[in-house]
């Protein structure tokens, strides 16, 4: 349920941005895409957390801002499993979990055209939610960051195909809690909720692109 009151949220606002841009006259790029991403691992005192390589998705908006720069926003999601692999397995049980990994993201983009194919680099700032399906395990936000460069390829004058390469990277700071709970059984305390060692991610992505004004 609360998936699904995060993605109505993030489709009305999406869609008052394009109704107030469209009203602006500025030139607009939604897209819809799927891939790869990597999962990566957590490192916490009490052992580490390894989240699986799985598919993902990916719905974005472009906004032309200057010729050549355009600012949007996106949002990804990973269905995956994690496994924490215990370094204390009588206090804190090795155990297996679901979750998704959830990126919500301000992006920058920068490159050029010619023809009909548009490059370009990409820098994005948000957040990540570490969303933990399991009822007694309590979900992670973390600031996030990333890197990444792609292309466009319209073969009509409105809709094209979009390949897309990021370098994703949570990340936290000295006292900021991660998500703890974790440990089942006779465990009476959960994971610290002060890991050390952010989480590199990445992604692999491909999908449609559509030009709504010019």
């Amino acid at each position: 349920m609360k998936n699904l009151r995060i993605i109505t949220i993030l489709t009305l606002l999406i869609l008052a941005c394009c109704t107030e841009i469209y009203a602006q006259g500025r030139p607009v790029q939604l897209y819809a895409v799927a891939g790869y991403q990597f999962g990566g691992r957590l490192e916490f005192y009490e052992g580490n957390f390894k989240i699986e390589d799985h598919g993902n998705w990916g719905l974005g908006l472009d906004i032309e801002t200057q010729p050549g720069m355009k600012a949007g926003f996106s949002y990804s999601r990973m269905n995956t499993k994690g496994h924490f692999d215990s370094y204390y397995p009588v206090t804190y049980p090795e155990s297996d979990y679901d979750l998704t990994v959830d990126y919500f993201q301000l992006n920058v983009t920068r490159g050029g055209s010619k023809d009909n194919i548009e490059g370009y680099g990409l820098f994005s700032l948000g957040a990540t939610w570490f969303n933990m399906l399991e009822e007694d395990v309590e979900d992670g936000w973390m600031f996030s960051v990333a890197l990444g460069a792609g292309i466009n390829y319209f073969f009509t004058d409105r809709v094209g195909i979009k390949a897309q390469g990021r370098l994703l990277m949570p990340m936290y700071f000295a006292g900021m809690g991660m998500f703890v709970g974790i440990g089942t059984g006779g465990a009476t305390t959960g994971v610290s909720a002060n890991a050390w060692a952010p989480i590199i991610q990445g992604d692999f992505s491909g999908g449609l692109v559509f030009k709504i004004k010019e």
